[in-house]
């Protein structure tokens, strides 16, 4: 049959105007219909007295007092015409307490103290709605464990016992048809009732009576509602420029960090939807803290303003969270409704670390646990690093050392095999400060994770040996030694000099003092100083020019050499004599004052380092009296090769004589063979020949080999255990 859809049209209209009838709102049920009521109680409470007995003893109290407690409380019968609620038995939630006590007086100290932080291990609630009368009331008793302490002048006892509050309120208003109950107040707890224990806390309020002082009251604020499913909550954390930061040091005089990290915390329903509450505290802790002796690997440089055992990092005040615990390990907020808060982290190090949580107490839901934004890991690795590392990426991206392990000390350069520099990965990352800047502050100042790093301390004390005194490095004299720094530099193909003043250095010259983890030896940097000529002291005790002194110690290393002198002064001297003596004969010298200078430096550098002479064999004969040997068993040679007749040899040879195996021999592209120091050259053989020698151009590299390339026509080759004189630079300090 078919539809009559006119007939019908009626009755789809009615039908669609039902259906778009919006659905009332349900009607709250009231608090006094159901069988469970949720309960939820914050309280605060801190006093503070201080009581003069005599001019000699005192006493001292002190309350600090907080908690967060919530239950179901079932329906029971008590009154007629009243609906009443209770709970009895360990509770949920969290209660702090830390009361204390102090008799002082001239026999010693005497301390009672309560303490503990926990969940409720004893719990009463009950409630009483008269709704016919729409008021209510309640009682609460509410206690966490604790320890109390009596320490006196030689005893110490500790007894375990219960603490918290207890309160019995008034009759408040409650409006008809009450689907929850949010409120609070202050109330006073009289000396003796017990609402605050029969410890600590009734004796120090019974003394601030008696000096005629209000007592503190007790902050409260209760919820109560209908129980019922909760939505799901997590709480996330983040630390502003995770990528980046890496911590700072304080300055050595100062108490504050060297920079923050702001840990933001966020909780939010899992659902997406608004909250209807946040946490009542949001509390975030260092789990762990490196605690490094001093800020750096050398400051401060002797003995240290950081405790071994002070923790590197902890929090600071200017967030959300108060600093709180030993060392600040723990910062927490205050009481209140927090779907956001923030903690600041101070680093006190510059090799800083630490390992990060967060955790928030959220009413009727209990703890939740922070997960780290970036990985979701219930922890974060501060600063930004690898599990095994307590070096941050960032910094290791930015030398190019990503995968290296932290003790890592294989700094390589060519053509040696001593490899590192005595400083492992993470030292390099600490630092140190040079000149008075840090590491990571001066290009200069740092310690290279992939460049051997020669520290060199600039004399600031004067020093006396062998009758001289050597005095510390002038303004020009720093400045003359940075041609030799370059040079040192380029003959090693790499290592590099870092200057810190003596100030900055422990006495030893130890410069890795400060130093614990992954510490492999101890290092030491070279002191140089200002030598100050032959001055009449024992004889061989200063150089012409310079010296890493004692002398006769072989082979020397950074922490063997006592310092190292330069006589500028001298130099410049000796130099101006050869130039003037080169342009008498109209020559020119074949190297600047400059030149002369900077290979000095590197010359002495390199003996702190382990680099010995090509050769020592010094001569002053067998004659300067060539003529006085048979006829045929003698030629002397000018500078051009020319031999001279009789008439022309000077009765006496002035100047120094090389013989075989010399400072002379050897490469002479070295900065270790001398180019420079010798007027003649003497060979035997058939009888003596002595040759004239001109200054030579001047070393700039070391050497591979025992002779050059070509070989050494004039001197011969380096001696035995001479030359090679690369592969004998060793700046670690052990092995």
């Amino acid at each position: 049959m078919p539809l009559d859809f006119a007939a019908m049209l009626p009755l789809l209209l009615c039908l669609t105007t039902t259906l778009q009838q919006p659905t009332p709102p349900a009607r709250p049920v009231p608090l006094h219909s159901g069988r469970e009521v949720s309960f939820e109680f914050h309280f605060t409470y801190s006093e503070d007295h201080e009581k003069a007995i005599s001019p000699e003893a005192s006493m001292n109290f002190s309350s600090r007092r907080k908690g967060v407690v919530h239950a179901t409380l079932q329906r029971y019968e008590a009154y007629a015409g009243i609906d009443s609620f209770k709970y009895e038995g360990p509770g949920s939630g969290l209660i702090s307490i830390d009361d204390q006590i102090v008799w002082r007086s001239g026999g010693g100290d005497v301390t009672q103290r309560e303490h503990g932080s926990g969940v409720p291990v004893e719990m009463i609630v009950t409630l009483h709605l008269d709704t016919p009368r729409n008021v209510y009331s309640f009682a609460i008793e509410c206690a966490t464990k604790t320890d109390v302490v009596n320490t006196g002048p030689s005893t110490t006892t500790t007894q375990a016992n219960t603490a918290g509050v207890a309160w019995s309120s008034p009759e408040f208003p409650l409006a008809p048809g009450r689907a929850s109950i949010s409120d609070g107040r202050t109330f006073q707890l009289e000396a003796g009732d017990g609402g605050l224990g029969n410890n600590v806390v009734p004796l120090g309020r019974v003394m601030k009576m008696t000096d005629g002082k209000e007592l503190e009251a007790v902050r409260a604020d209760w919820l109560i509602d209908r129980p019922g499913p909760r939505p799901e909550v997590e709480l996330t954390f983040e630390v502003e420029d995770y990528d980046r930061w890496l911590p700072r040091g304080p300055k050595a005089t100062s108490e504050e960090p060297g920079n923050t990290a702001l840990v933001v915390a966020t909780l939010a329903r899992k659902d997406g939807q608004p909250l209807e509450r946040g946490a009542l505290f949001v509390t975030f802790e260092l789990t762990k803290s490196s605690a490094e002796p001093g800020v750096c690997l050398n400051v401060p440089p002797a003995g240290t303003s950081q405790a071994s055992n002070a923790a590197d990092l902890g929090f600071v005040g200017g967030a959300d969270a108060s600093p709180q615990g030993p060392g600040a390990s723990r910062a927490q907020t205050a009481f209140g409704n927090w779907s956001r808060a923030t903690a600041s982290v101070g680093a006190f190090d510059w090799g800083a670390y630490g390992e990060l949580e967060v955790r928030a107490y959220v009413p009727h839901l209990g703890e939740v646990r922070g997960r780290h934004r970036p990985n979701g890991e219930l922890s974060a690795r501060l600063p930004k690093r690898a599990p095994d590392s307590f070096v941050g990426d960032a910094w290791k991206e930015s030398h190019g050392v990503a995968g290296v392990p932290d003790d890592s000390d294989q700094e390589r350069t060519d053509g040696n095999g001593h490899d590192g520099d005595g400083y492992t990965l993470y030292e390099e990352y600490r630092g140190i400060v040079a000149l008075g800047h840090h590491s990571r502050d001066r290009s200069q100042s740092a310690l290279l994770p992939r460049t051997k790093d020669l520290v060199v301390l600039l004399g600031e004390q004067p020093r006396s040996a062998g009758g001289v005194t050597y005095l510390p490095l002038s303004a020009s004299d720093r400045a003359h030694l940075e041609g030799g720094y370059d040079m040192f530099e380029s003959a090693t193909l790499g290592a590099r000099i870092v200057a810190i003043k003596e100030r900055e250095s422990h006495p030893t010259r130890e410069v890795n003092h400060n130093s614990k983890s992954h510490k492999r030896g101890e290092q030491f940097g070279v002191l140089l100083l200002s030598a100050p000529g032959n001055t009449g002291g024992s004889p061989g005790a200063v150089l012409d020019v310079g010296g890493a002194f004692p002398l006769e110690r072989h082979p020397k290393s950074p922490r063997t050499t006592d310092w190292v002198a330069f006589d500028f002064g001298g130099l410049s001297t000796n130099y101006q004599a050869q130039r003037s003596a080169m342009e008498a004969a109209g020559l020119t010298l074949p190297y600047t004052l400059q030149n002369e200078i900077s290979n000095t430096v590197a010359h002495e550098l390199a003996h702190s380092c382990g680099v010995n002479h090509h050769g020592d064999n010094e001569t002053q004969g067998p004659t300067r009296q060539p003529k006085t040997l048979p006829a045929g068993k003698y030629k002397v040679f000018d500078s051009f090769g020319n031999a001279l007749a009789d008439a022309d040899i000077p009765d006496v040879l002035r100047g120094s004589i090389a013989p075989d195996f010399s400072r002379s021999s050897g490469d002479l592209h070295c900065i270790m063979a001398y180019n420079n120091a010798y007027a003649w050259r003497l060979t035997r053989g058939d009888g003596y020949i002595w040759r004239a020698v001109l200054p030579g151009p001047l070393g700039t590299s070391l050497c591979i080999g025992k002779d050059g390339d070509p070989p050494n026509a004039l001197f011969g080759p380096a001696a035995a255990g001479g030359g090679a004189c690369r592969g004998k630079v060793k700046l670690r300090c052990y092995d």
